[in-house]
C-alpha cells in the first residue's frame, strides 16, 4: 500500500473442501502475491475435503520440485484439512498487541459462529477482535 492506512496487515484464510473453489480467486490472489513486496498481505489456503486417489499421486510428484503451490499456483502453500485456529488467533494477538483487529468472514453458519467464539476467547489485555459476518 502506497498511501496512510491504519490497515497495518491483512490475514486472508480461504478454507475450501475442493480444490476447484480456488480457481475463484486464483488471478486476483497472485496478482495481489507478485505485487506485496512489504508483506502486507499473507495468504493461507486450506483444503479441508477429500481429494480423489489420483489427486493425491499427481500432487505428490509436482509438490516436491514447484517454486509454486501445487493447488493454487500461489507461493504459499496450500494445507490440508482445517487450520489450527486456536494457534492462529494467538499468534496474530502476539504480532499486534494493543490493537484492534477485524475479522471478516463469508461462508457456513456453523463455521461463522466458531470464528465469532475465536474473537470473543482471544480478546483481551487490550487486543480486541471485531467480528463481521456476510452470509
Amino acid at each position: 500500500v502506497n498511501y496512510p492506512t491504519k490497515l497495518h496487515k491483512v490475514y486472508f484464510f480461504w478454507i475450501s473442501r475442493d480444490k476447484e473453489s480456488f480457481e475463484w480467486f486464483q488471478s486476483l490472489l497472485l496478482a495481489l502475491e507478485s505485487q506485496d513486496l512489504n508483506q502486507f498481505i499473507e495468504i493461507h489456503t486450506s483444503l479441508s475435503g477429500r481429494l480423489r486417489h489420483s489427486e493425491v499421486g499427481n500432487l505428490m510428484i509436482n509438490e516436491g520440485s514447484a517454486f509454486a503451490d501445487t493447488v493454487t499456483g500461489l507461493r504459499a502453500r496450500t494445507c490440508f484439512g482445517r487450520p489450527n485456529l486456536d494457534m492462529e488467533f494467538d499468534r496474530i494477538r502476539n504480532n499486534h498487541t494493543v490493537t484492534d483487529i477485524g475479522v471478516f468472514f463469508c461462508g457456513p453458519k456453523h463455521m461463522g459462529k466458531q470464528l465469532h467464539a475465536f474473537c470473543t476467547k482471544f480478546s483481551g489485555s487490550g487486543t480486541s477482535f471485531f467480528w463481521h459476518k456476510e452470509y
